[in-house]
């Protein structure tokens, strides 16, 4: 039990200065998802009659529920399952979904197309990755839901298209408002208007282009490495399991 207190310690000083109001919801998942496989691993125990599983539990959620109201979190804990294949899917899904809005955020904030190009990969390899699993859980979808826009229930949503040549990454959003606007005239001239501009923009910009693309592929994958590679927080055996919580999201320029 000591030294699951010094690394639950550790995990809460890494992630007390990313639990606020408006992320609490969130981390309170990723505190539960952590009991959830803590509890794999001492009802594995129990099972191999090394340890009394359920009272070891209930000793390492009462130890959390005094060390979270540190936190200023309150009724955090829920009733905590052992780990599943299901919950680790639904947890990975989440994960992507705060990384994503976090890398959407950044590009919103400050466009450029190296960081366009790293968003837009980074949604469609999910996507690639979570509509493999489809055939398997199709009928059990709507566990796999966070919200409106993360939800393998909603994969339009839940991983958008993305366009990554400047005045291209917000055609879905003109589109829609010349759309309801103006009707179809509207739309043949918003085309016209794409067209001309496009034509414009490859003419001056085509040199420029060929710089950035070497830049792209010249230059150092962090941003991959902070999404992609997330710290680590449990106690050494879990750590064999790949769990992660990507929460140490990379800082805005």
């Amino acid at each position: 039990m000591s030294t699951f207190e010094t690394k639950f310690q550790a995990f809460c000083e890494q992630i007390s200065e990313y639990w606020n109001s408006s992320n609490k919801d969130k981390r309170c998942r990723d505190l539960n998802f952590y009991l959830s496989e803590i509890r794999y691993y001492l009802d594995d125990l129990k099972k191999k009659k090394r340890i009394d599983g359920a009272l070891e539990f209930d000793k390492v959620t009462g130890y959390v529920n005094i060390e979270i109201k540190n936190l200023k979190v309150n009724n955090c804990v829920k009733n905590v399952n052992a780990l599943t294949e299901e919950m680790q899917l639904k947890k990975n899904l989440d994960d992507y979904c705060e990384n994503r809005d976090f890398m959407k955020n950044r590009i919103k904030y400050k466009f450029d197309d190296i960081n366009c190009e790293k968003y837009s990969r980074y949604v469609e390899s999910n996507k690639i990755k979570f509509l493999s699993t489809l055939p398997s859980i199709k009928q059990h979808l709507s566990y796999y839901t966070v919200d409106r826009i993360c939800s393998l229930s909603n994969i339009r949503n839940t991983f958008p298209i993305v366009h990554c040549s400047g005045f291209m990454y917000y055609f879905d959003k003109i589109f829609e408002i010349y759309l309801l606007k103006y009707g179809f005239l509207g739309i043949i001239t918003f085309v016209l208007i794409l067209s001309s501009s496009m034509m414009i923009r490859r003419c001056i910009s085509a040199e420029n282009r060929k710089k950035k693309l070497r830049q792209k592929y010249m230059e150092t994958e962090d941003m991959d490495h902070a999404v992609e590679i997330p710290q680590e927080y449990l106690d050494e055996p879990l750590k064999e399991r790949n769990y992660h919580i990507p929460y140490k999201q990379m800082e805005q320029e």
